[in-house]
C-alpha cells in the first residue's frame, strides 16, 4: 500500500508571480501525491498587462527553480489560456491537459483554497477531490506593486 493519499495533484493559478504560499502549496502536493504535481498555469494566451507581467515560460521558470532536481521530476507545468465566454471551453481545456498525465482511475487532490470570489473555479471540477490548504495569505498584486 502506497504511503501516498493521491497519486496526483492539480495546483491551478495565474502564479503572477510564483510566491512563498504557492510554494508551500506545492511542497504540500509533493508530500500527498505519489506520481506528480501538476501546476496549471492560466491567463497564458494574455499579452503582458499590470496584472499579468510575466510570459507562461517565465512563470514556469520562476515555478522550477524553487524546487531541486529530484523534486522537479515530479512537477508538471502546464499553460492554459483564458476562455472570457465560456467557463465550460476552459474547464475542457484544463481537464484535457490534466489527461495527459492522470489516468481516469487515478485518485487526484485539487490544491487551493477559497481567497475570494476568484476561486469559484475550486468548485468546477468535482471528479477530484478538493483539499484546502493552509498557507499564509500573500497578496500578488502587492508583490507586482513593488516589481
Amino acid at each position: 500500500m502506497s504511503e501516498y493519499e493521491y497519486k496526483a495533484a492539480i495546483f491551478v493559478g495565474r502564479f503572477q508571480p510564483f510566491h512563498k504560499s504557492h510554494l508551500e502549496i506545492v511542497r504540500h502536493g509533493l508530500r500527498i501525491a505519489e506520481k506528480k504535481v501538476i501546476i496549471v498555469v492560466g491567463s497564458c494566451n494574455a499579452a503582458p498587462t499590470i496584472k499579468n507581467p510575466f510570459t507562461f515560460e517565465e512563470r514556469k521558470e520562476m515555478i522550477l527553480s524553487c524546487f531541486g532536481v529530484e523534486d522537479r521530476s515530479f512537477i508538471h507545468v502546464v499553460p492554459v489560456r483564458d476562455y472570457f465566454s465560456s467557463d465550460n471551453a476552459w474547464v475542457a481545456d484544463v481537464q484535457q491537459k490534466i489527461s495527459e498525465f492522470v489516468e481516469s482511475t487515478d485518485t487526484v487532490a485539487l490544491l487551493g483554497n477559497f481567497k475570494d470570489d476568484s476561486s469559484y473555479y475550486l468548485k468546477m471540477f468535482p471528479q477530484w477531490e478538493f483539499v484546502p490548504t493552509k498557507n499564509e495569505m500573500i497578496n500578488a498584486t502587492d508583490i507586482r506593486e513593488e516589481l
